[in-house]
């Protein structure tokens, strides 16, 4: 038994084209890649070569423990 489903041209080439960049596994690696890289950054994850807020904490404990 065959099941028919009609969908709208406009949504059906929406579909497919969201399909092809799914199956195009460079880019999901460069989009995954660039995802992690946002989240790093939204939450502070990655501080990169910069120690100063480090720095500034060590500085600022030491001072209150005294």
């Amino acid at each position: 038994m065959k099941k028919t489903i009609n969908v709208p041209l406009e949504e059906y080439n929406r579909m497919r084209e969201e399909l092809i960049l799914l199956k195009d596994t460079v880019f999901m690696e460069k989009f995954n890649k660039f995802i992690q890289l946002l989240l790093q950054d939204k939450h502070e994850l990655y501080l990169g070569d910069s120690t100063d807020d480090l720095l500034n904490a060590s500085i600022d404990q030491a001072f209150h423990k005294e």
